[in-house]
């Protein structure tokens, strides 16, 4: 007589769950995308703080647009886009420029079932971490995938600073009031992610604090919005930005 299938945990029962949350919520990519001039001032962070590493094999992990990624793609180079929402990867291959599409490999994959025969020299993992079922297990992964000597550069909306608390908790209200306009977000701390990835052999390199966002802001135009970032972005008081941006590099 065949065994019956174990029945599921009731945690991996909850992480599929949060999983496709997530996944019908990035279903519609504007809604992520649209009017938000933090994905800008990211975009413009990003290349400055990996513009001196090795960007020969680049895995962007929850990759959206592309538009953090591809700008960083030489045609020396090798670029992964991995995303669990198609919408967004098709969206991605229309941005890849031209004469560039042999160097990108798109992968319609949830990152922790990702696995691929090689580690990268530049792992990107950003605006993702708020949305995994297990914060630890995917910084872990991500940690696997960097080659010795490599780095990788990770966002969070940061809880340590004031402004990171406001957002936390107007997202956290609207994922009651309208469920279907989000689920609450993991609460991620600077200081404790730089702990947890130095435990797994990730050594931080730099981190950027940026980010005036507030609830209501994104309802400015999008260019007021961006002078108004790069004003703060640019002045003493950024260190208080509610974004992060952490540079590590593999032991």
């Amino acid at each position: 007589m065949k065994a019956s299938a174990e029945p599921d945990r009731p945690n991996t029962v909850a992480s599929r769950r949060h999983s496709q949350r997530v996944r019908r919520f990035f279903t519609e990519p504007d809604r992520y995308l649209g009017n938000d001039s933090r994905l800008m001032v990211r975009r413009l962070l990003c290349g400055q703080m990996v513009e001196a590493v090795d960007r020969s094999l680049i895995l962007d992990m929850g990759c959206g647009d592309g538009s953090m990624s591809l700008p960083l793609l030489a045609p020396e180079s090798r670029l992964t886009l991995l995303d669990s929402s198609a919408p967004m990867l098709e969206r991605a291959k229309r941005n890849i420029p031209r004469g560039l599409e042999a160097s990108v490999e798109t992968v319609c994959q949830d990152l922790m079932e990702f696995a691929p025969t090689e580690r990268y020299t530049l792992v990107l993992c950003l605006g993702v971490l708020a949305h995994v079922p297990d914060v630890g297990e995917a910084l872990a992964k991500i940690a696997s995938l960097v080659r010795s000597g490599g780095h990788c550069l990770l966002h969070i909306t940061d809880a340590s600073r004031w402004l990171g608390r406001i957002n936390y908790a107007y997202y956290g209200w609207r994922s009651r009031v309208r469920p279907s306009h989000g689920y609450p977000l993991n609460r991620l701390k600077s200081g404790k992610l730089v702990a947890d990835a130095d435990a797994l052999g990730l050594r931080l390199v730099e981190c950027r604090n940026y980010s005036l966002t507030f609830p209501g802001l994104r309802r400015l135009p999008n260019a007021l919005q961006f002078r108004l970032e790069r004003r703060f972005l640019n002045s003493r008081f950024s260190r208080h930005g509610g974004e992060s941006l952490s540079l590590f590099q593999r032991r």
